[in-house]
């Protein structure tokens, strides 16, 4: 299921539920699930925008540019609804905040 997966973190922790709180209008507890990629293929680059020191640099991150990046995304996702629809969790979880509706095919991810 997981074995071709960099990391999988599920947390609950402080900074998630922050998020979650945030992100839901009526501030009841609430948990946070995600899945990033810690080894990425995607490349992006950082450039100097000119000759004076304190310009900002141009930041182009490529983010998911990488077809292989977005596919252990898309799997990373799949297993976190899988976890969110565990029996275990049926009596918990009353509703899902952000993607709203849930992605059902690879493409819509």
């Amino acid at each position: 299921m997981i074995e071709d997966a960099d990391d999988v973190i599920v947390g609950g922790g402080s900074a998630g539920c922050v998020l979650t709180a945030r992100l839901s209008a009526d501030r009841r507890h609430s948990i946070s699930m995600g899945f990033h990629v810690s080894r990425p293929q995607s490349r992006g680059e950082i450039r100097l925008r000119g000759r004076d020191p304190q310009d900002k640099p141009i930041i182009d991150h490529r983010f998911m540019g990488d077809t292989e990046d977005v596919a252990k995304l898309v799997k990373g996702y799949r297993i976190v609804e899988d976890v969110c629809r565990a029996p275990a969790l049926a009596n918990v979880i009353m509703a899902n905040l952000r993607p709203d509706p849930i992605p059902q095919t690879d493409a819509e991810w």
